[in-house]
């Protein structure tokens, strides 16, 4: 028995459920939102998920009603997307018909040829007649899905295309001449004083016989977005390594070639020594019977030759192309051979007084020479 004067608990008593339930309500925020708020709210939750199914029946309809193609439908690169059928054949003929191109590729580098060139040929009605069908002819769920696959992703339609293995193949070889990149075979380098062997570097060319293969299994292939892979087979170099051919490369460096210049209106020799850098620069490999040989570049001469003509004097040449073979086949031999200088022509207007010993002093011409050329 609790005393007198003592404190009391607390006690709690639960709610009424009547208002539990009012106090659930008042939790719930939209409950709260005027009606007008919530008509309109529901309004427009419904236009945003009936509008794409809106959006598709409408095009659907028009392009049922009024005969054209669905949008995205394409033939490779060229859109048809709403055209009649009629339209679309007059596009495709002035695009793919004659004069049209196709896109070909080496996985690095692409180019636009003739169609003719790949022994295509495209019909344009037939090509259009696929485009118009998308769609079409089918279970009406079928052609709506096929519809918005065009929408979303692009429909690509098989263009109807005539093949010519014999003309694909012509073109083919001729195109080799552009896509091929031809092998290098090794060299040497000198670097400082020491000769590097260069490994050779393989090449490439169209593999016409594989190219064909995947031509004739889709034709189509070039006038699709990625275009045609050409197949491509490696073309190895001639001479793989060069490191056998070192030892008469240092010979002939070794060797101290000087060229011998002669000016045959002065009458005067130069004496040119060819440093061991620009020498190198001649040197080449080729293959031989018994392995990679040493042989000289007659281009390296010609230009290194023309370069020394600017050394000499104003209007004096050298020969390069001329002289090269001489010179190459001298490196060879251990020689030393003899380059003549030339002279660009020379204009002189005789003045009153002039004797021929006074042009030729002027001209740094010999007299001789000139009663030579003007005996009279």
């Amino acid at each position: 028995m609790a005393r007198r004067g003592a404190a009391m608990p607390a006690v709690s008593y639960p709610a009424p459920p009547r208002a539990q339930r009012r106090m659930r309500r008042a939790s719930r925020w939209w409950e709260r939102l005027p009606l007008p708020v919530l008509i309109i709210a529901g309004l427009g939750l419904m236009a945003l998920l009936l509008t794409p199914l809106a959006v598709t029946g409408s095009v659907y309809a028009y392009c049922q009603a009024f005969g054209r193609i669905y949008p995205g439908v394409r033939v490779g690169v060229v859109d048809l997307s709403w055209m009649t059928r009629y339209r679309a054949e007059i596009v495709l003929g002035e695009k793919l018909g004659m004069g049209g191109e196709a896109l070909v590729s080496d996985g690095a580098r692409t180019w636009r040829v003739p169609l003719a060139d790949l022994g295509l040929s495209v019909d344009p009605v037939g090509t259009a007649w696929a485009a118009y069908n998308v769609g079409r002819g089918q279970p009406i769920l079928d052609e709506i899905d096929q519809m918005i696959a065009g929408l979303r992703y692009g429909w690509e339609v098989t263009p109807a295309v005539q093949y010519d293995p014999a003309a694909a193949q012509a073109g083919l070889q001729a195109l080799d001449v552009q896509v091929a990149l031809p092998p290098e075979n090794a060299s040497l380098v000198l670097q400082g004083d020491e000769l590097v062997a260069i490994p050779g570097r393989l090449g490439y060319a169209i593999n016409v016989e594989a190219t064909l293969e995947a031509l004739a299994a889709d034709p189509g292939a070039p006038l699709s977005a990625s275009g045609l892979r050409l197949a491509l087979k490696p073309v190895p170099p001639a001479v793989e390594d060069a490191s056998q051919a070192r030892d008469q490369a240092e010979r002939l460096l070794n060797s101290d070639f000087h060229l011998v210049l002669y000016d045959p209106i002065s009458d005067e020799h130069r004496d040119l020594a060819v440093p061991r850098q620009s020498l190198a620069a001649w040197l080449k490999i080729e293959a031989g019977e018994q392995g990679p040989v040493i042989s000289l570049d007659e281009a390296q001469v010609a230009a290194y030759l023309e370069a020394q003509a600017g050394e000499l004097g104003e209007g004096l040449t050298l020969d390069g192309e001329k002289n090269a073979p001489a010179v190459a086949q001298a490196v060879r031999q251990g020689g030393r051979p003899t380059v003549i200088v030339g002279h660009l022509p020379t204009t002189y207007t005789v003045k009153s007084g002039d004797t021929l010993l006074k042009i030729g002093w002027k001209l740094g011409f010999p007299m001789w020479k000139l009663v030579e050329a003007y005996p009279g």
